[in-house]
C-alpha cells in the first residue's frame, strides 16, 4: 500500500502545522530551491544579434515574473534565440543573393530557412511565443490571480478559525 499523499509545505504552513525541523527537507521545498532562476537573466554569450538580445531578455523577464522557468529551461531557451539569429542570418544572406544567378544558393538556403523556422516555432510553444500558447499564458495568469486570491482567502480563514 502507497498511503496517504503528503501535504505540500505550502498548505502545512497555512495550516499552521509546518515544523522546520520535519519539513524543512521536503521535496517541494528542495527542488524548487534547486530549480529556482535567481533574478534578471543576462543573455548567452552565443547570442550576438541585438534583437535576439532584447528579445530574449523581455521573454525570459516575462516567464520570471510568471514563476514558470526553472534553470532546466535555459538551455533549451538558448537553443530558441540562437535558432532565431540564424534565420535571420539566413533571410539577410536571401535578401542580397540573385536568385536567378545562383538558383541552387537560393533553394538551399530556402530551405535550410523553413527548417529552422519550423524548429523554432516547436521549441517557441513550450515559451508562449505562438498566438495559441499566448491565449494559454493568459489563462495561465488568470488561473494564478485566481488561486492568490483563494490562498489569501483561506490564510485569512484559518486565521480566523485559531483565534
Amino acid at each position: 500500500m502507497a498511503g496517504r499523499p503528503r501535504k505540500p509545505t505550502e498548505q502545512l504552513k497555512l495550516s499552521g502545522t509546518y515544523r522546520a525541523d520535519r519539513h524543512e527537507k521536503n521535496v517541494d521545498v528542495v527542488i524548487k530551491d534547486v530549480l529556482e532562476v535567481p533574478g534578471k537573466l543576462i543573455p548567452p554569450d552565443t547570442i550576438t544579434d541585438s534583437y535576439c538580445i532584447e528579445h530574449y531578455q523581455y521573454h525570459t523577464n516575462l516567464l520570471l515574473n510568471l514563476k514558470i522557468l526553472t534553470a532546466s529551461d535555459l538551455p533549451e531557451l538558448e537553443l530558441l534565440y540562437l535558432t532565431l539569429q540564424q534565420c535571420r542570418q539566413i533571410r539577410e544572406t536571401l535578401t542580397t543573393l540573385d536568385m536567378l544567378n545562383n538558383p541552387d544558393e537560393y533553394t538551399r538556403l530556402t530551405r535550410l530557412l523553413i527548417n529552422l523556422s519550423d524548429y523554432f516555432s516547436k521549441i517557441a510553444q513550450k515559451y508562449y511565443i505562438s498566438p495559441a500558447s499566448r491565449i494559454k499564458l493568459q489563462l495561465d495568469q488568470l488561473n494564478l490571480q485566481k488561486s492568490q486570491a483563494e490562498e489569501s482567502l483561506t490564510g485569512k480563514l484559518i486565521k480566523r478559525k485559531k483565534a
